[in-house]
C-alpha cells in the first residue's frame, strides 16, 4: 500500500510537471538468505531470492511506465545489492561472470541486472560496488545510498553536511531535511542533505546487524 501511494505521486508529478530523472537510492530487496546477518526469513522462505527480483521487476517496469519521457532512470547500489554480489564472491567466485552459451551481451546470469531484468524495464544499475555507487544529479547535487544510519536523522545529515556536498541519501528508515551554511573565500554558500527515508521491517524477522536468534530460528531480541 505504502508503495502504491508512492506510484500516485509519481503519476501527479508527471501529469504536473513531467519526470525527465528517477533515482532510485538502493536497497530494493533484503536477500535475507545471503545476508550475513541472522533471520528466520532465510531459515523459512527459501523463495525469498526469486520473490525479490521479481518484486524488483516489477516495480521497476511500474515506475517505468509512469515516467515515459524520463531520459535517466538509475538504480544506486545499496548494501543490501551488495549482499548478494559479496556473497558470490565469497561463496561462488567461480559463477562469478558466468553466461548462457551464445548470449552476446556481456550480462552475467546471476548479477542482479540480469535476474531482475533492470535494463529491460529501463533502468541503469550502478558498476561500482557500495559504498562508491555514486551519481551525479546535477554538477551540485550528488545521489548516494549511504553508510550513515543513526537513531536520529538530523545526526545523519549533519554527517553528510561536513562534507559541503548537496546530498540525496538513503540506507535510512528516517526521513529528513537539513541545511548548512558557511563561509568559504569571502562567500556564503548553504548545503543541503535530505533523505526519504525508506520503509523497513524493524521487528526481527529481517537480517539486522542487532538480530539474535534462538536455537529455534525465531527472533530472541
Amino acid at each position: 500500500a505504502a508503495l502504491d501511494i508512492g506510484l500516485q505521486i509519481m503519476a501527479d508529478v508527471e501529469a504536473e510537471h513531467g519526470i525527465n530523472a528517477v533515482v532510485d537510492l538502493g536497497d530494493l530487496g533484503d536477500f535475507p538468505n545471503v545476508s550475513t546477518h541472522p533471520s528466520p526469513l532465510a531459515l523459512t522462505l527459501h523463495e525469498s531470492t526469486n520473490m525479490a527480483t521479481s518484486r524488483i521487476s516489477r516495480l521497476m517496469a511500474e515506475r517505468t511506465a509512469l515516467s515515459p519521457n524520463a531520459g535517466i532512470r538509475r538504480w544506486l547500489r545499496g548494501n543490501h545489492e551488495q549482499r548478494w554480489t559479496t556473497w558470490l564472491a565469497v561463496n561462488a567466485p567461480h559463477l562469478i561472470g558466468l553466461r548462457r552459451s551464445g548470449d552476446m551481451e556481456d550480462v552475467p546470469v546471476l548479477s542482479l541486472q540480469y535476474l531482475t531484468r533492470s535494463a529491460e524495464c529501463g533502468w541503469t544499475l550502478g558498476e561500482r560496488s557500495y559504498p562508491n555507487d555514486i551519481f551525479w544529479l546535477s554538477e551540485n547535487l550528488r545521489c548516494v545510498h549511504g553508510t550513515i544510519g543513526k537513531t536520529q536523522v538530523g545526526l545523519t545529515l549533519n554527517e553528510y553536511l561536513k562534507e559541503e556536498v548537496n546530498t540525496i541519501a538513503g540506507h535510512t528508515p528516517h526521513a529528513g531535511l537539513a541545511y548548512r551554511t558557511v563561509a568559504r573565500a569571502g562567500k556564503m554558500r548553504t548545503y543541503v542533505a535530505c533523505t526519504p527515508g525508506g520503509f523497513m521491517r524493524i521487528d526481527g524477522k529481517v537480517p539486522a546487524m542487532a538480530n539474535k536468534n534462538t536455537d529455534r530460528g525465531q527472533p530472541s531480541e
